[in-house]
């Protein structure tokens, strides 16, 4: 399925069957009175918000920033708070310098310089992206197809309970053998794996360093597979293991000679990570305007958090993983419907 030929169709939006003023909430429909009792009811409404308004003479609910009569005061709304918080960011990062060289044994600068980044971002976001009634409805109208498609849903799930399973498999081990017997039994030691266990290239990864560790690559993969899924389907599955696999084989072979091990699935998020945004590359209409470089910046975030907050982190897994999803993006997946399709 290809994405921007379902989150741009504005006919499969709920339809607007009345002559009225209306809006579509939480899957129900909200008669109301007039304009001025709609614009109480989406107040605080935002492109992630998956509330929309019918309109006199509109067959179908649309983004309240579809509607003229709401275009300008949101649009505005919206890229005042984008601004307001990008500043309060930096502010922050400029605190954390402070500090800094105040206590210098206390430093934070890892932290100013993740903030400072993070400020960029969204600052970038709101100023350039989503300037423009055109813009903001058309990520509304994204972010509604992916709450709302069930291919979506589906690779929500499948992600969230692969690593639902692993957590509780881990906690399983650590609480019977240790977390050191268990990923000397069945994780990614490199000692084992070049002894010829190679089904701990597949398995291995899956044990995280923490809890940190554990959460950050949970909530990266659900966001990445909801994304991918519609266009993959289990394809993302094998894009994601591609990227585990041979990410954590490049941090053996590549890598700091004093570690003895890869933990985390890191390599498979970058992996999706790469494919999305490479995908990006062939379809300029596969994300909204100015969501590829939102998701691009998030992969560098994530890279430059890991690096500053991890001394262990296996940044060459996460480099091995995005060029593994890269090329499957450019060189192995076709669209759907060709026999060659993932």
């Amino acid at each position: 399925m290809d994405n921007s030929k379902s989150w741009r169709n504005e006919s499969l939006l709920p339809r607007h069957a009345s002559e009225g003023w209306a809006i579509w909430k939480g899957g129900g429909k909200v008669e109301c009175q007039n304009v001025q009792e709609v614009t109480r009811l989406i107040k605080g409404w935002n492109p992630t918000n998956s509330t929309l308004v019918g309109a006199p003479g509109r067959s179908n609910f649309l983004p309240p920033t579809a509607i003229a009569d709401f275009q300008t005061s949101i649009v505005s709304k919206i890229r005042g708070q984008g601004l307001a918080s990008a500043i309060a960011v930096a502010l922050f990062g400029i605190l954390c310098v402070a500090l800094s060289l105040y206590r210098p044994e206390k430093s934070v600068m890892p932290v100013a310089v993740f903030a400072w980044f993070f400020a960029g971002l969204v600052g970038y976001d709101s100023y350039f992206n989503l300037c423009n009634p055109v813009a903001v409805t058309n990520r509304a109208l994204y972010f509604f197809w992916l709450t709302h498609n069930a291919r979506s849903r589906q690779g929500f799930f499948t992600f969230g309970a692969l690593m639902v399973a692993s957590g509780i498999i881990q906690m399983y081990l650590d609480e019977s053998i240790g977390i050191d017997g268990a990923v000397e039994q069945y994780g990614f030691v490199y000692e084992r794996v070049r002894a010829g266990e190679i089904w701990r290239v597949v398995a291995g990864p899956f044990f995280h360093g923490n809890l940190v560790h554990f959460l950050n690559n949970s909530v990266l993969l659900v966001f990445l597979g909801a994304i991918l899924w519609p266009t993959l389907r289990y394809g993302a599955l094998v894009v994601f293991q591609s990227g585990v696999s041979l990410g954590a084989l490049a941090e053996m072979m590549l890598g700091a000679a004093q570690n003895e091990a890869v933990f985390g699935v890191s390599g498979g998020v970058f992996a999706l990570f790469g494919f999305a945004i490479a995908i990006s590359w062939r379809n300029k209409f596969f994300f909204p305007e100015g969501m590829a470089i939102q998701v691009s910046g998030i992969c560098v975030l994530t890279a430059i958090g890991a690096a500053l907050f991890s001394v262990n982190s296996s940044s060459l897994a996460h480099i091995a993983g995005f060029f593994v999803g890269v090329l499957c993006a450019l060189f192995v997946w076709v669209p759907s419907g060709s026999s060659r399709a993932l």
